[in-house]
């Protein structure tokens, strides 16, 4: 019985290591893409409006559009919401670490009960 208890926990062990391994992984592509998001923000104003594209007030009332709101809301990605998928993304990973405290002393007292009933 203590055995397969063991086992079972050292499975579980596993799970977690990996679960948090995946995890990073997936935070450090994401810090990446965020990079390559923030670096990409000069395409919100592109093309550039001029006499020869385009001019006139709809001209004007689409440029004030395209660098006070889109601009903006494309910087809210990289940063806010970013941000946010990174602090969610973290907090799993301090949680699994936690449960793999937990799992690491369940294991400790397995294999102290075990050697405890080879001493009898």
């Amino acid at each position: 019985m203590l055995l397969e208890s063991l086992f079972y926990y050292h499975r579980m062990q596993d799970q977690k290591q990996d679960e948090i391994r995946r995890l990073k992984l997936a935070l450090s592509s994401l810090e990446g893409y965020r990079e390559e998001l923030m670096s990409q923000q000069n395409l919100c104003s592109e093309p550039e409006l001029s006499a020869h594209t385009w001019a006139g007030q709809l001209a004007g009332e689409f440029e004030n559009i395209r660098v006070n709101s889109m601009t903006t809301q494309y910087r809210a990605i990289g940063t806010e919401q970013m941000e946010q998928a990174v602090g969610t993304i973290q907090a799993k990973i301090h949680s699994l670490q936690s449960e793999l405290l937990s799992i690491d002393g369940r294991i400790t007292s397995i294999q102290y009960e075990m050697a405890q009933s080879e001493e009898k």
